[in-house]
């Protein structure tokens, strides 16, 4: 019992040294998404604009620089603008998840207030919220935001990045019956705003 007590007690002396405090940044978010518009044989796909969420884990390497780690997921709308003029449709909507390692710099590595610059890299998976099939396709983004913290624990984090994807021309969305747009981009382009809860520990 002896030897449990004093293993939780320096457990707790280690997660609440200044060292360890600010080694990781774990940060739920919110915000805003737009952009996406691809040209396919029929018209073109438009990913109407909405909310998009997720998570940010960052790791310091040295003070002022982060190893980073964003999921990020928007539930969005296709609306396909036909090339004949006939009314928009909506043939399916359409997931959009970003899955991106890469790096944090803060211009001010200490204080309350630290600006930054953020890049990374990794996948996108475009996934129809129908039977239809879901792509992969390497993707990245480039962000600059600003943290402020209220205490050595918590902080607010907001930031605005632009999202792209490597989207060679080909056959995507196929049901099961193999019909399929055909998809004449070489990517797609988004933008977006985001704030978050910034959790160190």
């Amino acid at each position: 019992m002896r030897r449990g007590t004093l293993l939780v007690l320096a457990v707790l002396l280690l997660c609440s040294s200044p060292v360890l405090a600010q080694k990781f940044e774990l940060t739920p978010f919110y915000g805003y998404r737009w952009g996406g518009t691809l040209k396919t044989d029929a018209g073109d796909f438009v990913v109407e604009a909405s909310g998009n969420y997720g998570v940010m884990f960052d790791m310091a390497v040295k003070p002022g620089a982060y190893v980073e780690f964003m999921f990020s997921r928007q539930d969005g709308e296709v609306t396909l603008k036909h090339n004949d003029g006939s009314p928009d449709t909506n043939p399916f909507d359409l997931a959009i998840e970003y899955w991106h390692v890469g790096g944090l710099y803060e211009f001010i590595a200490d204080g309350s207030f630290r600006p930054f610059v953020v890049i990374g890299l990794g996948a996108t998976h475009l996934v129809p919220t129908d039977d239809r099939d879901a792509n992969w396709h390497f993707s990245g983004n480039l962000g600059v935001g600003g943290k402020y913290f209220f205490s050595d624990r918590f902080g607010l984090r907001v930031e605005a990045r632009i999202e792209s994807t490597s989207l060679p021309s080909g056959n995507y969305f196929c049901d099961p019956g193999n019909a399929c747009y055909n998809i004449h981009d070489e990517g797609m382009h988004q933008g977006s705003v985001n704030a978050g809860l910034i959790i160190r520990f």
